[in-house]
C-alpha cells in the first residue's frame, strides 16, 4: 500500500520505508543526548517561552540565519541551566539555533569548578 513521504511538505507516494528517494537519509541520525532537565522542558512555562523565542527570532537560526522549523528548531540557553538556574525562563538568556549550530555554540564548562558544578547539578532542587 502506497503512503506519503514523511518529509514535511513532500507529496511523493512511496511503497516502502519512510522517505522518497529525494528525501532519503544519507547518513545515520546523530545520537540523541540525555538531559537531566527533561522534566523542565515538558512544562507549560518552558513551552510558552520557547514559542516566544521562536517568534522573536523570526524562526531563523541566530547563528547561521537558516530558517528552522520542527525538530531543527532548538531554543538554546546562552548561560546553561546548571550554571544559573534562575535564568532558565529568561528570554534574554535564550536564542533560537538550528540543530547543526547548537553543538557548536553550546556552552561548555571552562574550569574544573564549572565541570564539577555541572556534574553535581540536580534539577529537582529547582523545579
Amino acid at each position: 500500500m502506497a503512503k506519503y513521504c514523511r518529509q514535511e511538505g513532500c507529496r511523493s507516494l512511496i511503497e516502502k520505508g519512510q522517505y522518497c528517494e529525494d528525501h532519503k537519509r544519507k547518513h545515520k541520525v546523530a545520537k540523541r543526548y540525555y538531559s537531566k532537565n527533561k522534566a523542565f522542558y515538558k512544562t507549560d512555562g518552558w513551552k510558552e517561552v520557547a514559542d516566544f523565542v521562536r517568534y522573536r527570532d523570526k524562526y531563523k537560526c541566530t547563528i547561521c540565519g537558516k530558517p528552522v522549523f520542527g525538530r531543527d528548531s532548538q531554543v538554546d540557553h546562552i548561560k546553561p541551566i546548571w550554571l544559573n538556574p534562575n535564568l532558565r525562563l529568561d528570554v534574554n538568556n535564550l536564542r533560537l539555533v538550528c540543530a547543526k549550530c547548537h553543538p557548536i555554540v553550546e556552552y561548555r564548562p571552562l574550569t574544573q569548578n564549572e565541570s564539577n558544578l555541572k556534574k553535581s547539578f540536580d534539577p529537582s532542587d529547582y523545579f
